[in-house]
């Protein structure tokens, strides 16, 4: 049986600076994703897909 506190995870993810550099860095505790829209794929030109999720979480922890 899948609950929702099987399906929370720590998720960490970087802010990048304009040269690409890593500004911050964060963990969500408990995270899952609440909502997710993914763009149209057209395989024929090559744009980028872009994908926009929302997620929910216990506490973040910024870690610098």
């Amino acid at each position: 049986m899948v609950t929702l506190t099987s399906t929370k995870k720590d998720i960490t993810f970087n802010s990048l600076g304009p040269v690409g550099d890593k500004v911050e860095e964060w963990t969500l505790k408990g995270a899952f994703v609440q909502s997710a829209n993914f763009s149209d794929m057209d395989y024929s030109g090559e744009d980028l897909a872009t994908v926009e999720m929302t997620l929910t979480y216990d506490y973040a922890i910024l870690q610098y």
